[in-house]
């Protein structure tokens, strides 16, 4: 069972510079389009440089930690809401379904509806 929904656990603004920068870009633009260059003309850096820095630093890639970001997310809304798993997919910045069910089964090891019955307490 899990205890909590959403724990926030990416975040880490002790990180130093551009870590935290590009935490806070992920966190206040997940629910959009994320593009790489973005990520990079807001921190102030090349684009490659930067996901080579932040994957050494970080051990995950900044589209990997997006995900992540979208997911716990996506638990929020799955567990504090009635809206349909589409709709949770879209509001967690998915533009299509099937992509939203692949990482979050991938993240979480539990389909979207799983976690819903988990986190609910509910029988199949």
């Amino acid at each position: 069972m899990y205890s909590t929904a959403y724990n926030n656990a990416n975040r880490q603004p002790e990180l130093e510079e551009p870590i935290g920068r590009i935490y806070t870009y992920l966190y206040n633009n997940f629910r959009e389009k994320v593009v790489l260059k973005d990520v990079a003309d807001f921190v102030g850096q090349n684009p490659t440089s930067l996901c080579r820095y932040f994957k050494k630093s970080t051990d995950k890639s900044i589209f990997q930690v997006l995900a992540e970001i979208r997911v716990e997310y996506a638990c929020k809304l799955l567990a504090n809401s009635d809206l349909t798993i589409t709709e949770v997919a879209f509001c967690s910045g998915y533009n299509t379904p099937t992509l939203f069910f692949e990482q979050f089964q991938k993240i979480i090891h539990l389909t979207p509806a799983e976690y819903r019955r988990e986190i609910k307490g509910t029988a199949k």
